[in-house]
């Protein structure tokens, strides 16, 4: 119920009369009252509450206009004995016309406004008007200006009139308009600068769990407290209507259900953009990089400490192509446990969606308690807010999550970790986010010669120690994806072979091109080294 909180806050300091709420606006919340606890939908608390000492109108364009109960109507109608025969068209016979015609919808809200002010010049007992605007995103749709038509047009500049207008701004009436997007509303609208947006989040696992004991007393579905624990850690990113499903069925593999609820849920809201990343490999199945390990284990205490200035936020590995980046990532997400969730390309080719899809991702990425966002080739997103070149949903996108990442209330809870090729091509705001730059180079020495033995024991093919010398000069200038590819050869090469003992392993390796890129990779070291937050690491 925070979201209610504020809005009060907000309205009866005389912060705003105009609201947005937006986000999880379908889902349950629990209110507890006399000792009892109810289900809830959010309109339906904003009904009551100001519904107590408040005239409550809703909207829709699907039901058009109705006074939250009857009480409220003839209340109104007497205060002047002619109301009811003058509103006979808004409530009487034109009802019908307030649902789906927008442009009357809103000619209503402002008839109504102007008659709650004139009776309050004439009265002092009368009630104040509340108007809650349900699917605003379809009212208000977010479409550039030249992509409307006539009346899309009118609508919107009919309802900035109506809301910007000094007799309703100077007013204690008020609008709250329901989206389950900020984002998806009209520019226009989003920038009436009275309006105060209040985000319904996803529930937290305080507010999961709560919910959790809640069912299982309801219900009599016996949960132990360590099931409900572990049932409310896991089912982050998911409403409680979706949860409430999950806990009806009568499964034995309750959890199970729960995280592929989770993944679901996460990817068709996300329309494939954000995965949940599973891993499997942790520190051992890397060959060499010691130095880079104990680092990285360094960065995952620091992530559990109780003085949140020393946490970091964001994490980038760098290094050229082939190196290994990836697989080294995915270790440190493993070593940590810590759910992790795996983003794709956040850019939309539509107006306004790319926000749209990010204001989704916050959502849900702030329903888990601790949670690792992943990027890989992060300068394929990141374009330079600053180069004119740039596609506008470009800018957008690095606008918004330069944003995001810079809120330090995200600071202990989201941790950002990005690998790249090219740091030199990412804006320097982005790098100045990540405070930790971790340079993954080219194995050499014994620790390539293990890394070359392993990759040959995976085909059943035998290297000797004496030959380590002779593999290290063939192999020179070849990054760990060159040496897989090239044993590879090897090993197709012997099993194709009438006489496969009589191969020669290095002599086959030796004549596969890998250098065609040799001199890219030599820059993209060289950046690697230059960006690198430590010095002995380099």
């Amino acid at each position: 119920m925070n979201f209610l909180q504020n809005l009060i806050d907000l309205y009866s300091k005389n912060i705003s009369n105009i609201f947005t709420v937006t986000g999880n606006i379908s889902d349950i919340i629990l209110v507890e009252q006399n000792n009892e606890i109810s289900e809830n939908k959010p309109s339906e608390l904003l009904v009551q509450k100001f519904g107590e000492n408040n005239h409550v109108v809703l909207y829709s364009p699907s039901r058009g206009f109705r006074y939250s109960s009857d009480y409220h109507k003839q209340e109104f109608f007497s205060y002047d004995k002619d109301l009811e025969q003058k509103h006979k068209l808004i409530f009487g016979l034109d009802y019908a016309d307030s649902k789906y015609n927008i442009v009357s919808g809103l000619h209503h809200i402002k008839t109504l406004l102007e008659e709650y002010a004139r009776l309050k010049k004439l009265k002092k007992d009368v009630k104040n008007l509340i108007i809650i605007i349900e699917d605003a995103d379809i009212i208000f749709p977010n479409k550039p200006i030249n992509q409307m038509g006539l009346d899309e047009k009118l609508i919107i500049s009919s309802a900035r009139e109506i809301f910007e207008s000094s007799d309703f701004v100077s007013s204690n009436n008020m609008v709250v308009m329901l989206s389950k997007n900020f984002y998806a509303l009209n520019e226009d609208i989003r920038d009436i600068p009275t309006l105060e947006n209040i985000e319904l989040n996803l529930p937290d696992q305080l507010e999961r769990l709560r919910f959790i004991e809640y069912f299982s007393e309801k219900y009599h579905r016996e949960f132990d407290q360590a099931l409900i624990a572990e049932i409310s850690l896991l089912s982050a990113g998911i409403s409680l209507t979706n949860l409430k499903s999950i806990l009806k069925e009568d499964s034995s593999s309750i959890k199970e259900n729960i995280s592929n609820e989770v993944s679901t849920i996460i990817s068709r809201n996300m329309a494939g953009k954000v995965s949940v990343m599973e891993t499997s490999h942790g520190y051992d199945a890397v060959i060499g990089y010691e130095k880079i390990k104990k680092e990285l284990d360094k960065l995952k205490k620091r992530m559990f400490l109780s003085d949140k200035k020393l946490i970091w936020k964001g994490l980038m590995f760098t290094g050229p192509t082939g190196v290994g980046k990836d697989y080294i990532l995915e270790a440190f997400i493993h070593e940590v446990h810590l759910p992790a969730l795996k983003i794709g390309n956040l850019k939309s080719k539509w107006y306004g969606e790319t926000l749209e899809i990010v204001e989704k991702l916050k959502r849900i990425v702030r329903s888990f308690g601790k949670v690792i966002l992943v990027k890989t080739e992060a300068d394929t997103m990141f374009a330079d807010p600053e180069n004119d070149n740039n596609h506008q949903t470009d800018r957008e996108l690095m606008g918004v999550l330069l944003d995001w990442m810079g809120d330090d209330s995200d600071r202990g809870k989201i941790h950002w970790v990005f690998n790249t090729s090219r740091p030199q091509n990412l804006p320097t705001d982005f790098q100045r986010r990540v405070e930790i730059k971790i340079p993954i180079l080219d194995l050499d020495g014994d620790d390539k010669w293990e890394f070359i033995k392993r990759m040959f024991d995976h085909f059943d093919i035998v290297v000797h120690n004496s030959e380590k010398d002779k593999f290290l000069d063939v192999t020179h200038g070849l990054s760990n994806s060159n040496l897989r590819d090239a044993i590879a050869e090897v090993a197709a090469e012997r099993a194709i072979s009438e006489s496969p003992e009589d191969v020669n392993l290095s002599d086959v390796m030796q004549n596969v091109n890998f250098l065609i890129a040799e001199d890219a990779r030599k820059e993209q070291t060289r950046h690697a080294v230059e960006y690198s937050t430590y010095k002995h690491l380099t």
